[in-house]
């Protein structure tokens, strides 16, 4: 777990908060630009296969996806993505 959590704050200490606020959607959006089902976003996550942001803690946490981020992961890790 803590592999993940660590990817994650790297993820949003490298990049500045205005350019992160500009990219960043919700799990629905990024299944409909992925296509595939928010319980497939889930497995992805709890895999540590994408990069995402948490805010608050717990099951109700809102949960965020820099789109060019988690399509680049994809491609870098598997070579291909569905997403744009």
């Amino acid at each position: 777990m803590k592999a993940k959590q660590s990817a994650v704050v790297e993820m949003s200490a490298a990049r500045s908060a205005p350019a992160l606020a500009q990219n960043l959607i919700t799990k629905a959006e990024l299944s409909v630009a992925l296509r595939k089902s928010p319980r497939t976003i889930n497995t992805l996550m709890r895999r540590g296969m994408i990069p995402y942001i948490k805010l608050g803690s717990g099951r109700q946490a809102d949960v965020l996806f820099d789109l060019p981020e988690v399509i680049a992961s994809l491609k870098n890790k598997y070579g291909v993505c569905a997403g744009k």
